[in-house]
């Protein structure tokens, strides 16, 4: 138990009632894994999060929000998320590698 888990106890909290996260590792670990989940980059759901009504549930763009908040308050960067960008960048520059070996191949 943590000196802050002791504080709150003295101030009459239980412990099942306390949740202490290590930001902005917390929020960076969910917000990946609703990006993963959708498919869907924390920058498009914070910029357009009104052209993701109906599309998501308000609930999850709720929670996105608050996530991106608290990331974003706490010093993460959002070079750290936005993953689908990151995969779709890999996952372009593996295909073009494979046509450019096959290209050689050919001439070859």
């Amino acid at each position: 138990m943590d000196e802050f888990e002791k504080l709150f106890q003295e101030l009459g909290y239980n412990s099942s009632s306390i949740s202490i996260r290590q930001e902005p590792e917390y929020s960076k670990s969910e917000l990946l894994k609703l990006e993963r989940q959708f498919g869907i980059d924390s920058e498009v759901v914070v910029y357009e999060s009104f052209n993701l009504i109906g599309q998501l549930p308000n609930n999850i763009i709720k929670k996105w929000l608050s996530l991106y908040d608290d990331f974003t308050s706490s010093g993460g960067r959002d070079a750290d998320i936005n993953s689908n960008k990151l995969n779709s960048y890999i996952s372009t520059s593996k295909k073009a590698a494979s046509r450019t070996n096959r290209l050689t191949a050919f001439l070859l």
